[in-house]
């Protein structure tokens, strides 16, 4: 996971914390979350791969929530939510029933 974080957006992360799971769509493979901190002493300057993610942008809370109608937030049921959810503090209305 620390690798694969570094690799993607060239950022450092430390002390990483599972936080669940859902099944991945190709064979007998899992995707996983977690939450981690950017290493101390790291640039918190994302460098998306160009590949993989095109696009990194942090976010406060309150940006994210002046900010759900230009931007699209995974659906409900993924892992991708959940980690955005426990970040957030709780559901995130973003207005999209699915």
């Amino acid at each position: 996971m620390i690798r694969e974080v570094h690799e993607e957006s060239g950022l450092r992360v430390v002390d990483p914390v599972y936080l669940g799971s859902q099944p991945w769509p190709f064979p007998a493979s899992l995707m996983v979350g977690f939450r981690a901190r950017l290493a101390p002493g790291e640039s918190p300057e994302p460098q998306a791969d160009g590949e993989e993610i095109l696009e990194l942008r942090w976010f406060t809370r309150d940006e994210l929530t002046a900010s759900l109608g230009e931007i699209g937030l995974p659906g409900r049921t993924s892992i991708a939510r959940a980690i955005l959810e426990d970040w957030y503090g709780g559901p995130i209305d973003d207005g999209v029933e699915w």
